[in-house]
């Protein structure tokens, strides 16, 4: 399947060559090997490619015969196998992303074009679908955690850099640490952009992965008590503000900053006045996306500054968050969490919907 799509990919470069001028046309040699390595690589003329392979083979005609329904099992696995083989390579990763968008946009206009949709077509395009959330997942995890995290932490909870590998702590000591992370944030955001991955999956693909940066901050300052304290809340608010300004420069990020609320509600509950707090307005108010046990945890971990005795966490605070606590695991048969979970969710398909923004 994938010689006939390097087949098919080099033909297209090919035609496009004759009808440029002569001077500027690569030879067929050179438009071959071209498209052999886009079509490795996940370039933006495999799905089209794709695409007409199984138009030409007849697998999206409803009288479909078994050969060409079995061939979409084929493609999908090789497309599983090509996709699998790129995870951790961000760039050959977001060159995936747009070929499998190509296909499920391709085969939503067909969809759209003829209704009543042969059950194997609709098979396929939920294998696809899943494919793509999946990948979009991948790449989010990766930049996320296994890049941007410990950067991401050492940035904001310098109060001891424990949390840090060594490369990391002496990055915190010799230069701008959260520059790190905008520098990786601009990268991923380079590579999908480049590869043509749709605008609302960019974004959402952002969105996660700012919001697995915010995740690992709560969970320090959960599990190291001298992490909370109002130094490392305004070291939190300052990190945003530079990731708010750098997501302001790139159109329709904005949104992707929501990613953040948790670090940024976290961060607020470190430097307010907690000694007329109540569990109501915490709850609804300064830390509406922190459960009860986060919360009473981390302010049983706060620290406060000497001479600050406004900052200091009153005893009635903490046992009414545990009541509220208990009350709520009983009216939801649940228990609450304390540690976020660093898998990312399955990924939004909506630019499929024929949304823009």
């Amino acid at each position: 399947v994938w010689e006939l799509v390097r087949k098919e990919v080099a033909q297209r470069e090919r035609e496009r060559g004759r009808r440029q001028d002569e001077e500027d046309s690569p030879s067929d040699e050179q438009a071959q090997a071209q498209a052999g390595d886009e079509a490795a690589d996940g370039g933006p003329t495999v799905g089209p490619a794709i695409w007409s392979l199984l138009t030409d083979w007849c697998c999206l005609d409803e009288d479909a015969s078994a050969g060409a329904r079995a061939s979409l099992t084929v493609v999908v696995d090789t497309l599983t196998t090509a996709v699998s083989s790129a995870r951790g390579d961000v760039g050959a990763s977001a060159r995936w992303l747009a070929t499998l968008s190509s296909l499920c946009a391709s085969l939503r206009h067909r969809r759209q074009r003829y209704p009543d949709t042969p059950m194997h077509l609709s098979s396929f395009d939920q294998q696809l679908r899943r494919l793509l959330s999946s990948t979009a997942a991948s790449v989010a995890r990766t930049v996320g955690v296994d890049v941007l995290g410990k950067p991401m932490v050492a940035a904001t909870l310098l109060a001891d850099a424990r949390v840090a590998d060594a490369a990391v702590a002496q990055r915190v000591h010799t230069g701008p640490v959260v520059q790190d992370v905008v520098d990786g944030l601009d990268e991923l955001h380079g590579h999908l952009v480049r590869a043509n991955v749709p605008a609302l999956l960019v974004r959402e693909v952002m969105t996660h992965v700012l919001s697995l940066l915010g995740r690992q901050i709560v969970n320090g300052m959960m599990r190291h008590a001298h992490f909370c304290n109002s130094g490392n809340g305004f070291r939190i608010k300052m990190a945003i503000s530079v990731l708010d300004e750098y997501v302001s420069r790139h159109e329709g990020l904005r949104a992707a900053l929501t990613g953040l609320d948790v670090a940024s509600e976290a961060s607020t509950l470190m430097v307010i006045d907690k000694s007329s707090l109540t569990v109501d307005t915490l709850l609804r108010t300064v830390t509406p996306s922190l459960t009860h046990r986060q919360v009473r945890t981390l302010l049983l971990n706060y620290t406060p500054e000497k001479d600050l005795k406004e900052l200091v966490v009153p005893k009635s605070l903490i046992s009414a968050l545990e009541k509220a606590r208990a009350a709520a695991e009983r009216r939801t048969h649940a228990t609450e969490r304390l540690a976020f979970d660093l898998s990312v969710p399955q990924v939004s398909l909506a630019f499929l919907a024929g949304k823009t923004e």
